[in-house]
């Protein structure tokens, strides 16, 4: 369980880079008081649901009639 303090700094940590280089995470771990492997499984979490969000966006783009049906299939070349 992370703290509301935890949870906002990781977030916003989140929102300027969606991955830690080895010192980053460091320096995160020290001033939240985690361990690294908190830090880097959070990192893991919180990209695998953004990777979800991102896809549910795009279909409901693609059902709303913003993209063509075949826009994000591979294109056959």
């Amino acid at each position: 369980a992370y703290s509301a303090k935890q949870l906002e700094r990781l977030e916003s940590e989140f929102k300027i880079d969606k991955y830690l280089s080895v010192s980053k995470r460091m320096e995160l771990s020290k001033a939240l008081n985690l361990t690294e492997v908190q830090i880097k499984t959070w990192f893991q979490n919180r990209r695998t649901k953004w990777k979800k969000q991102l896809t549910t966006r795009l279909k409901m783009a693609q059902r709303q009639g913003l993209f063509p049906p075949h826009y994000f299939a591979p294109s056959a070349q």
